[in-house]
């Protein structure tokens, strides 16, 4: 198992305490995770919740300078958290050794990025546009559902060029999961290792943990 420190190179990221706020902050903040022992860095400047679209220029601004630090001092290899094709090439050029793309694949753009620079990539599952609330969908069987949904992505990956020893699989808890959707795929988690990939798996302040620690 590797430790993942998150660093949210944001100002409105969901959990006030994890905002790094600007570049600066965010290599004080990644190195300060390494030096608590974590072995992997994942760096974003969008926020998940959503929220209007960020100008590829805005995230870039905020992204590449503490992922190029990072990448150069840190020791550790560092990921870029964005689902943007213009920024997630500036973040490989500036070293980040994998993009985080929560979009679900959605963008050829982003894979033909991926692809061509054989970068490491989380995909992750999404059934719609990033940082758009919408219904979650009732789902009969969560975890063949989210089995079918990542084969089905991983064929397209691989048909894109994308080395299917590079992919790494997020379940996307709380993203288009119900409470009750993300406690079945907790149970079950060691089922989605099936498909032959590693996980990602995020487990922050989100709603479904909240909704535990409130007992509904």
């Amino acid at each position: 198992m590797v430790g993942i420190g998150i660093v949210n190179a944001t100002s409105d990221s969901f959990f006030s305490g994890a905002r790094s706020g600007t570049p600066e902050r965010a290599v004080e903040d990644g190195m300060a995770l390494v030096r608590e022992g974590f072995d992997m860095l994942d760096v974003g400047a969008v926020a998940a919740r959503s929220g209007p679209p960020v100008p590829a220029a805005e995230e870039a601004a905020r992204l590449v300078p503490a992922i190029e630090a990072l990448a150069r001092d840190s020791g550790v290899p560092v990921l870029a958290d964005t689902f943007s094709a213009e920024v997630a090439a500036r973040a490989i050029e500036a070293g980040a050794a994998a993009i985080n793309d929560i979009s679900g694949a959605a963008d050829p753009a982003l894979i033909e990025v991926v692809a061509a620079s054989g970068c490491g990539y989380v995909l992750t599952q999404m059934d719609g546009p990033p940082r758009i609330d919408r219904e979650r969908p009732p789902r009969a069987d969560v975890l063949g559902e989210l089995r079918e949904w990542f084969a089905r992505k991983l064929g397209q990956l691989a048909d894109a060029g994308v080395d299917p020893e590079r992919v790494t699989l997020d379940p996307g808890f709380d993203f288009d999961l119900s409470v009750d959707d993300d406690l079945e795929l907790l149970r079950r988690l060691g089922e989605l290792r099936e498909l032959g990939r590693p996980l990602f798996v995020a487990l922050s302040r989100k709603d479904f943990l909240g909704a535990l620690a409130a007992g509904s």
